[in-house]
């Protein structure tokens, strides 16, 4: 798990296998780090790519839940990524701060892969975000952590 900074740079999210018993997980590699089902961090009105890449036996595809975005890059499970292929996602975050989550959304398999593991948040950062932060004094990954 962790924040993966996901403006400014390129990100690959990798659907596979996890552990045991038919777990699943997207994961990610940036900064000498590995991720799993990382948080990913994007200012409002930035720009983010990413490339998923399905390594599962069967289609997948990343659905942005909430983020306001156009029909290609939504991932609704109209264009499925089959497995070994991938797909790169580009997107300008439209949405102000605020707590957001992805997870595939294949048609007829949604909930499967989703209960089995593959889903992640996303947070969504903005001035108003930051200065409530400092207000509050919270600091992400030691006095704020999202249940």
């Amino acid at each position: 798990m962790g924040r993966l900074a996901a403006r400014g740079r390129p990100v690959v999210l990798r659907a596979a296998p996890y552990g045991r018993d038919g777990a699943l997980a997207f994961s990610a590699r940036a900064d000498g780090r590995d991720y799993v089902d990382p948080t990913l961090v994007a200012g409002s009105g930035s720009t983010v790519a990413i490339r998923l890449e399905n390594r599962l036996d069967e289609p997948t595809v990343a659905h942005w839940h909430g983020l306001t975005m156009d029909t290609a890059n939504d991932g609704n499970g109209e264009a499925l990524i089959g497995p070994d292929s991938s797909f790169d996602y580009t997107f300008t975050v439209r949405n102000r701060a605020s707590l957001y989550w992805y997870h595939p959304h294949p048609h007829g398999r949604t909930a499967a892969q989703t209960y089995r593991g593959l889903f992640g948040l996303i947070a969504v950062e903005d001035d108003d975000e930051a200065k409530l932060r400092a207000a509050l004094s919270l600091v992400p990954g030691e006095t704020e952590i999202p249940l």
